[in-house]
């Protein structure tokens, strides 16, 4: 884990089995007689080894991964210092990731995340669809700190650099199936085969996975469990060497997945909250409490364990997502020319209850389409000499465009009218269409001032455009209705308003950095770096005079650190310190307004300071026992905020940011050895992390508390008529932890909802692998 993470891969082997994607992904290096495995990542886009480089990154390989037990990236939570990850409301297959508590938490793929996805070599514009299964994962890297200069824009947290496997034409015909039961009615089957097409020229591989369970979240109402899950995917990569100078990788993807969206556990309050850091403002008192007919609904004691949902359907989920990815890759004497194409088309519908009641009186469907098209085109040198430089050009665009529909039952309005009154139809209904475009340069340059010392230099400059066009429908009456019947499919009503704009915005974001290599075993460095996220339009604005712009937000990175290996290898301690300055920092508010309308708005809230420590420690007492520890403590507060979130114009300073757990811990132990035939292994996993506010007010019921979960499983695997087969059992949240992972509100007294969406508790799993 982090940057001293190489004890999780297996002792003795490969950090990576295969080549990867031309540059993006790390030709694995000779195995180690003994000692900690070295691991080679791609942090700089050129495979280095990860105790060489002044980056702090983290790297889980396929076996580090499945060996824990991790079925998709989600599972690192814990595993990484001051990382956080958690699902989404708004779709099944969607993340929120905090990186040193740089995050944002609205779902709306308007506003872009302080953290970058990127997936064999193709940013990611949104975080949707990215849940993927280990089993199709090379290795994974967590980078921390502002990424600007190599991954762009939007990485001032840092970045998460997912490399797929590739075909090689040299290999023989190989696949490998693997076969999992679990509670909750858990199937999942996953399969690769490996071939190649032209003897060392061309290849393909072919990955299919199906999972699917029956829900995780018991529902009183219906007396079963909602959440199921029924997730497809299907991943054709192409992978050519027509010469020894030229490469092209081609990779096709499909993903249908028509998993539930997570239930919503109500916590509406009848009781006024007033202990909020900020003098004068409260929360509670949810408008649906005051009504004495739906008292019933409200509750004054709220369980952070209670993952009891009582909503009253299903909320069903449709996602279908396509796409395609080019590498080209052409060496020349003394330097590479990279050509990285990426294409994504993702369509979206949903279907939720905000109330999270019986009743199911606020619901709200979306129907969503996302396309982007990205092209990088770079150069990279292998010169003979101190010096080696990478630079290039990228160009992104982006097209999103949805349409919501809610209704609301009107006697949640006013206590003195009737259940069943009406509905009032579109209180926070709109249809927008959002557009970016984003293009660069950057470089960044490595010169050896003398064997020992490294100077980096390197800068990013970006323009961005952003338009949009948003209409919003106006608030109308409607006949009686049951609470849950369906929404209308198409029709909207009369536009009330109607908004557009378009904004640019430029910025440069520098690097520097020296390496000292002090001994053999001990690299020292220092960097400062530049994070830029870029700003844009308020996609759910109430109406066109609350759209925008907001501003970008640019944070200011120094970071100090070192790189050790000690005892013959056996020991690895990596320890960061860094301090974020950041300014015009965005922060996504909801506000209700009783009777007035209400909607998402973004503001830029001056300013905030992240500083920190972090230390990861591996050790390998004995060949086959290796174990992994990583701390992080981070120490984040707002220097300067002061504004009006809804109830007056306040020194809002005082307040905590959300997601920033002051700590965070996770060990892993991993133990093999030989036993009868085969071989037999055991591990175990503890991630500890802090409290932390998800509510921008810290209302105390979006407060996550601390959580410690283990995960435990053994495997034993042999061979049988040249078939290598393996048996897998595991315990994931051993202790039956299952606090919530996130509070969604409005931010004034009276608000028409309060809920949070919880997770699983304990469950269990087994699974049998073959590999040929």
């Amino acid at each position: 884990m982090s940057t001293g993470n190489v004890a999780w891969a297996a002792v003795e082997q490969p950090a990576l089995s295969q080549e990867g994607v031309t540059a993006d992904a790390a030709p694995a290096p000779a195995p180690a007689e003994t000692g900690l495995a070295d691991i080679v990542v791609t942090a700089q886009k050129r495979s280095e080894s990860i105790q060489k480089i002044p980056v702090t990154v983290s790297a889980f390989t396929t076996e580090t991964l499945q060996n824990a037990n991790v079925g998709t990236i989600a599972g690192i939570q814990g595993m990484v210092p001051g990382m956080t990850i958690n699902k989404g409301q708004s779709s099944a297959n969607l993340v929120h990731v905090s990186l040193r508590g740089i995050s944002i938490q609205d779902t709306s793929k308007a506003f872009e995340p302080g953290i970058g996805f990127v997936l064999d070599g193709v940013v990611i514009g949104t975080p949707v669809g990215l849940l993927l299964d280990s089993f199709d994962v090379e290795r994974l890297e967590v980078l921390r700190g502002p990424q600007g200069t190599l991954f762009g824009r939007n990485t001032t947290g840092g970045a998460l650099n997912i490399v797929r496997a590739i075909p090689d034409p040299g290999d023989d015909t190989h696949g490998k199936l693997k076969f999992t039961v679990g509670s909750f009615g858990r199937t999942d089957v996953e399969g690769r085969l490996m071939l190649p097409l032209i003897k060392d020229k061309l290849a393909v591989k072919v990955d299919i996975l199906s999972s699917t369970d029956d829900g995780t979240i018991y529902n009183s109402t219906l007396n079963t469990h909602l959440g199921d899950k029924n997730l497809q995917n299907y991943n054709v990569t192409f992978h050519a060497t027509p010469t020894d100078r030229l490469s092209a990788t081609l990779i096709l993807e499909k993903q249908r997945d028509r998993s539930e969206l997570p239930p919503a556990i109500n916590l509406l309050t009848p009781d006024l909250i007033t202990d909020l850091p900020v003098t004068g403002y409260t929360t509670g008192a949810n408008s649906p409490c005051l009504n004495p007919q739906l008292s019933f609904l409200c509750r004054s004691s709220i369980r952070k364990s209670d993952n009891v949902s009582e909503i009253p359907t299903k909320q069903p989920g449709r996602l279908n997502m396509s796409a395609a990815t080019l590498h080209l890759t052409h060496r020349f004497d003394d330097f590479s020319v990279v050509a990285i194409t990426g294409y994504r088309d993702t369509k979206q519908r949903s279907f939720s209850y905000l109330d999270g009641t019986a009743l199911g009186y606020f619901p709200i469907q979306q129907n969503e389409r996302y396309e982007q098209f990205s092209q990088e085109l770079r150069f990279e040198s292998d010169f003979e000499g101190p010096f080696s430089i990478i630079a290039g050009g990228f160009y992104f665009h982006s097209k999103w465009h949805i349409t919501q529909i809610t209704e609301l039952d009107a006697a949640l309005l006013d206590p003195t009218l009737a259940p069943g009154v009406g509905i009032i139809t579109n209180p926070l209904s709109y249809s927008t269409d959002y557009w970016t475009t984003s293009k660069a340069v950057f470089a960044q340059a490595e010169y050896n001032l003398t064997e020992k010392l490294k100077l980096i230099a390197g800068g990013r400059y970006t323009w961005d455009k952003k338009r949009l066009d948003l209409v919003n429908y106006g608030f109308g009456m409607g006949t009686p209705a049951p609470l849950n019947a369906p929404l209308p499919d198409t029709v909207l009503g009369a536009p009330a308003d109607h908004g557009r704009g378009s904004v640019t915005f430029k910025k440069f974001t520098p690097k520097v950095a020296v390496q000292y290599q002090a001994m053999p075993n001990l690299m020292m460095y220092a960097s400062f770096s530049v994070g830029y996220n870029t700003g844009g339009f308020n996609a759910r604005a109430p109406s066109s005079a609350f759209i925008g712009p907001y501003r970008p937000e640019t944070l200011n990175a120094y970071e100090v650190g070192f790189k050790s290996d000690w005892f013959d290898r056996r020991v690895r301690l990596n320890v960061s310190a860094f301090r974020n300055e950041m300014k015009d920092k965005q922060e996504d508010l909801t506000i209700f307004l009783l009777g007035g309308g209400s909607g998402t708005t973004t503001v830029n809230a001056a300013k905030a300071r992240y500083q920190g420590i972090e230390a990861e420690l591996s050790v390998l007492p004995v060949e086959g026992w290796s174990n992994s520890l990583a701390v992080g403590y981070l120490d984040a507060k707002y220097t300067n905020f002061s504004g009006d979130l809804g109830q007056g114009s306040q020194d809002l300073t005082r307040l905590k940011l959300r997601r920033t757990p002051q700590w965070t811990v996770g060990y892993i132990t991993d133990y093999q050895f030989a036993l009868g035939e085969g071989t037999f292994g055991l591990n175990g996993a503890l991630s500890f992390v802090d409290k932390f506010d998800t509510n921008i007010l810290n209302d105390p019921r979006g407060r996550v508390p601390a959580t410690t979960k283990i995960d435990l499983s053994a495997r034993y695997g042999f061979a049988l008529d040249g078939v290598d087969l393996k048996i897998i059992g595991f315990v994931k949240n051993v202790t039956d932890k299952h606090p919530y992972n996130g509070h969604f509100s409005g931010n004034l007294p009276g608000g028409f909802f309060e809920f949070a969406i919880p997770e699983p508790g304990r469950t269990w799993g087994v699974s049998l692998e073959a590999a040929f």
